[in-house]
């Protein structure tokens, strides 16, 4: 090899070390990487949790609605689905064997066959005396979404698993002779949270994150043994179910399940927050009206509304959606005129609309700061008042010429 050669070698090897990272380099680009990686997919996370939980509750609403539809057309709710058949299985979806409570307790076989559980419901039934005849069973399965004609996946939680649809096996005919259901729902107390106790007509459950009792999209049943955890009165398949806020500490009090139940006189319109018990929340897709029939908004009141503590908005709008302006206007440090002798006539465009007060005859109008003008005396002179958050008895006592 000549000398040339091995310049142009030299050279090359250089142009390839230039090219490279040394390991300083690329200890620095890692560094970063997991710097900006690191918080994407802590809100990633957080962000399809989120979204789990969102389609949870949706999709229970909507199960809900739609067996509050089949009652009110059939006079009976649907009887449920087997829990082992994938969207695949002709089967899938349609209801199973229910006897509507004609068959006797001393032939009942309690217990799961073929997808769909049999479970004693609850035997205290207060105010009817022949309860003994009573057909106090459950019966567990999936949600009978072709009899609701609901999409299958409407009936699939966030979790990619079936909610399971739990129902007092009277309500599955028409000759339940009292409207009162065999179910019981209890919270982290043990106490009952229904009111007469057990009388719940059913129950939907979503088996949360870890799917503990939950049968996935395709029939399989959950890996995840149903003895451990609070949640584990879900999916013991009796007629006993818990409510309770969510707990992810692992253990005995670990519960992630979301569940809705209907009981007599109580509403599938407004649910209880599972999140947050002391929030509720509009259940249904559509609008609501309160003294209208046709709603056309989230919540549409024909009429006055009446709060006793703060009422929260966004905005505040005319009747056609226009004119809007923060409430932060009048509120906070408040709306006023500036300037002697004017008064608000009203609010446009967020401004106060002013004018001049024009009296013939009659003497001073002009309060001091901080008062308003409450009326004038017969002989022409102001009234002057202050707001009424600063009155004192003093200055609430009638005014008198």
């Amino acid at each position: 090899m000549t000398k040339r050669d091995q310049r142009k070698d030299m050279r090359a090897n250089n142009q390839l070390k230039d090219k490279g990272f040394s390991l300083i380099e690329l200890s620095v680009a890692l560094i970063v990487i997991g710097l900006i990686a690191g918080p994407l997919f802590t809100y990633l996370s957080l962000y399809y949790k989120e979204k789990s939980r969102r389609v949870t509750l949706e999709n229970i609403n909507t199960v809900s609605q739609a067996i509050a539809g089949y009652f009110k057309d059939k006079g009976h709710y649907p009887c449920p689905a087997p829990l082992n058949l994938g969207a695949g299985d002709s089967a899938s979806g349609t209801e199973g064997k229910c006897d509507g409570g004609k068959k006797s307790l001393t032939n009942t076989q309690y217990g799961c066959v073929n997808g769909l559980c049999t479970a004693p419901g609850f035997d205290r039934v207060e105010g009817f005396e022949d309860s003994a005849r009573l057909n106090q069973q459950i019966k567990i399965g999936a949600v009978p979404y072709r009899a609701l004609g609901l999409p299958y996946n409407r009936t699939i939680d966030g979790y990619n698993n079936k909610i399971t649809y739990a129902v007092t096996e009277r309500y599955t005919g028409s000759d339940y002779k009292i409207h009162l259901g065999a179910i019981n729902i209890r919270n982290e107390k043990g106490e009952s949270v229904i009111t007469p106790e057990g009388s719940a007509q059913f129950v939907l459950i979503s088996h949360g994150e870890d799917g503990k009792g939950a049968y996935n999209k395709d029939g399989v049943l959950s890996a995840i043994p149903c003895h451990e955890g609070a949640d584990s009165e879900n999916c013991d398949m009796d007629g006993e179910f818990l409510v309770s806020p969510l707990a992810k500490a692992r253990g005995q009090g670990y519960f992630d399940d979301t569940i809705l139940f209907k009981m007599l006189g109580d509403s599938l319109l407004w649910r209880v927050s599972p999140f947050d018990g002391t929030n509720i929340y509009n259940a249904t897709k559509g609008n609501v009206g309160i003294g209208t029939d046709n709603p056309v908004q989230k919540l549409d009141v024909g009429g006055n509304i009446r709060a006793m503590g703060g009422l929260y908005a966004a905005k505040l709008c005319d009747a056609q959606g226009r004119d809007c302006f923060s409430p932060s206007v009048i509120g906070g440090t408040g709306i006023g005129c500036e300037g002697d002798n004017n008064v608000m006539v009203g609010i446009k465009n967020a401004k106060a609309v002013c004018r001049a007060i024009q009296m013939n005859g009659v003497g001073s109008v002009i309060c001091p700061p901080g008062e308003f003008l409450a009326g004038l005396t017969t002989t022409g002179e102001a009234i002057c008042r202050p707001p009424s958050w600063l009155e004192t008895p003093d200055t609430t006592q009638e005014i008198t010429p």
